[in-house]
């Protein structure tokens, strides 16, 4: 069995009374891209902050392979702990070059014209390695900073909201390119983000934090199909909760029969997404069409039930209409909770 790079066990941090991290374990494997996800506030940056050595936890435990981090008895200081730090505001030195800026760190000057060449090219940036920071786009900066980071060669990389000064389209190729670096150099990392689209585009796996503790840990897919709360629920997709009451593999709801993920047997709260339903027309149905988005290769309907509304996504090409009576058909296995 692999070995974490980076076991984090009963973790708090304290500011007075105000606990911003409560109490969180979770392990980090070789090569793995982990995320942190939350809402501000919740204690994701102040968690990464303590693993970098930049916060003193509370009390818990931080063990990178053999050697502690923190424990009751033992806090390293950071430039002693081999990760690398990239902030949100990428920490560019402004009366450094570019290639100064990479090169910054680096201990073993004998190293450093074969460093800084391959990281130049790895990262896209030859042609503006003699330029300075104010020359450069913001991309080109945070590249800068991956840089700098990569060239001391951390087992670690640690990365604070890195995307959220970027445009959507820039944010989205740079996560992706950095990703595919990250795993061709076997560096594990952790992205703090409140962004679930980064998340997902980014992890591995990955934490859902909220009010200083960790509701979820899983795959995306496990956590966007499979959330163990109507709380982790919400911070994905369109989450929409429901009332039924279970037996066995089946709710009954205002909707009709819903089947569920998991055996259960009373009332319950049912997670629909709007991609899960079918729709049909039904001159019987008590459901009427009380709205249509066009959303590009999708319509998002509106659904009036007897006391709610329901969200359903059907095709583009889809002839339902304002007004229209209509049936739900079928209906993925849903989460109950």
């Amino acid at each position: 069995m692999t070995k974490a790079l980076l076991t984090i066990k009963e973790l708090s941090c304290h500011f007075g009374s105000f606990c911003a991290v409560d109490n969180i374990s979770f392990d980090l494997m070789p090569g793995e891209c982990f995320a942190l996800l939350g809402s501000s506030g919740c204690g994701k940056t102040t968690a990464l902050r303590a693993i970098a050595g930049l916060e003193k936890p509370s009390q818990g435990h931080i063990l990178h392979l053999d050697q502690t981090f923190f424990d009751h008895q033992t806090d390293l200081a950071p430039n002693l702990r081999n990760t690398g730090f990239i902030f949100q505001d990428y920490a560019i030195f402004p009366h450094l070059s570019i290639e100064e800026n990479i090169t910054f760190g680096l201990k073993d000057k004998s190293q450093k014209q074969s460093t800084l060449k391959r990281l130049l090219t790895l990262l896209g940036l030859e042609e503006h390695a003699k330029k300075m920071p104010h020359q450069v786009s913001g991309g080109q900066l945070q590249r800068v900073a991956i840089a700098r980071t990569l060239a001391i060669k951390p087992s670690l990389v640690l990365m604070d909201e890195p995307f959220s000064n970027l445009d959507a389209k820039l944010a989205r190729r740079l996560r992706n390119e950095i990703r595919q670096i990250f795993k061709s150099e076997g560096v594990s990392s952790i992205l703090v983000t409140h962004n679930q689209e980064e998340a997902f585009d980014f992890a591995d796996r990955m934490a859902v934090m909220e009010q200083g503790k960790i509701l979820q840990i899983g795959t995306p897919e496990e956590l966007y199909q499979k959330p163990k709360s109507a709380q982790v629920a919400s911070f994905f997709g369109h989450c929409q909760i429901i009332s039924g009451h279970a037996q066995g593999e089946y709710a009954t709801t205002n909707i009709g029969e819903v089947p569920l993920q998991k055996n259960s047997d009373g009332p319950c709260q049912i997670l629909l997404r709007p991609e899960n339903m079918r729709l049909a027309p039904s001159s019987e149905s008590q459901l009427i069409v009380k709205d249509i988005r066009f959303l590009g290769a999708r319509k998002e309907i509106t659904v009036q039930t007897p006391d709610s509304e329901i969200f359903v996504n059907v095709s583009a090409r889809s002839a339902i209409k304002i007004s229209d009576k209509v049936q739900i058909t079928a209906i993925e296995a849903c989460a109950s909770f």
